[in-house]
């Protein structure tokens, strides 16, 4: 006849298996969901690209007979159709969505007049463009290095 301690260890035993069982079966499963979570998907034929990529519009600088391209950019509010369902309200440089696109080859010397119509204050963002630091009060001219 068991004794009741051979009972409670066999008890805690089951326990202790299930409990482990449990905790393995969990861990499987988060790894196993990891790893097919984290595969790549392929897109190839899914697709069609029927949209095409809206370019910005290029914005062709004023020389101002000292030597500078200049490029006037207001920052303004519109209303912009983004998708065939609607239009939203955008805010845009020069337009009502987005920005112009601007040329300047290395070496040349360039002035951004940009004057902000927009309902608070805003920051821009050159791409490919090496700027100064700091912008003094004044309209400047800087050297376009790349």
């Amino acid at each position: 006849m068991p004794t009741r301690r051979s009972k409670l260890t066999r008890r805690a035993l089951i326990a202790s298996g299930g409990i482990l069982g449990c905790c393995v079966a969990v861990s499987a499963a988060g790894t196993a969901t990891f790893f097919l979570a984290n595969q790549p998907a392929s897109t190839v034929g899914d697709l069609d690209f029927a949209t095409p990529l809206d370019i910005p519009p290029l914005l062709e600088g004023e020389p101002d007979g000292q030597g500078c391209i200049v490029f006037d950019l207001p920052l303004e509010t519109g209303r912009t159709r983004i998708v065939p369902a609607g239009e939203a309200e955008t805010w845009g440089v020069n337009d009502p969505f987005l920005g112009p696109t601007l040329r300047a080859r290395r070496g040349d010397t360039v002035t951004m007049n940009v004057r902000n119509a927009l309902p608070e204050e805003t920051a821009l963002h050159w791409h490919r463009m090496h700027l100064p630091a700091s912008i003094p009060a004044r309209p400047i001219c800087f050297t376009a290095t790349s």
